[in-house]
């Protein structure tokens, strides 16, 4: 006798539910797709640098264009900074003329945290999103070990880990210079890596 359509159906829908149950068939997590790279061997940390150039048309970020681009980036930090600066003043100094003399300025501090906390704000937002302007320009990206933008919480951790790169005479960052993957202090803390898109 004849299977019926129906029941032909709840028998592929019956299947369709073990596979899932059991982790076959379910999507993958969407990863980041720089330009010629294949789906092989995603994890950074599985390749040298000489196959991540030839696999995947990128690879670990040489030291020199590390430093290229750590320059434009204080460049653009600085920038960003003054323009913050520029901005909360244009704000605030009209307002304070216009108070009365023997008024509170405990607004004060907080005009001065706020100028003072920009550059964290900002690189906060670089290493979240895994490139910055000098990235973009120098064809730079911060990744994690699975090549994905780092996210949020990792950028808070890199961007937090940069002080302890920094304290010692600056020997976090100079730390790339050595690593067979160019990690700096604060990319070992945080699981990133720091690889160039080829043209």
């Amino acid at each position: 006798m004849a299977e019926s359509p129906r029941n032909r159906a709840l028998s592929d829908l019956d299947e369709l539910r073990a596979a899932i149950a059991v982790g076959v068939g379910e999507r993958p997590a969407r990863r980041y797709e720089p330009p010629g790279r294949t789906t092989e061997r995603s994890r950074l940390s599985f390749m040298s640098a000489s196959e991540a150039y030839t696999v995947r048309g990128e690879r670990f970020a040489p030291f020199g264009r590390r430093v290229l681009g750590a320059v434009l980036d204080l460049l653009a930090v600085a920038l960003i900074w003054f323009m913050g600066f520029a901005g909360v003043a244009a704000l605030a100094v009209p307002i304070y003329v216009a108070l009365p003399d023997g008024s509170p300025t405990y607004l004060a501090p907080v005009f001065f945290a706020f100028i003072a906390s920009i550059p964290f704000w900002t690189l906060w937002v670089f290493n979240s999103q895994g490139w910055s302007p000098a990235g973009k320009l120098t064809r730079l990206r911060a990744v994690d070990e699975f090549g994905a933008p780092p996210g949020a919480r990792v950028g808070l951790v890199r961007t937090l880990a940069m002080i302890p790169s920094i304290l010692p005479l600056g020997l976090g960052f100079w730390a790339a210079a050595w690593d067979d993957e160019g990690q700096t202090w604060h990319d070992r803390i945080a699981g990133t890596r720091v690889i160039e898109l080829l043209r």
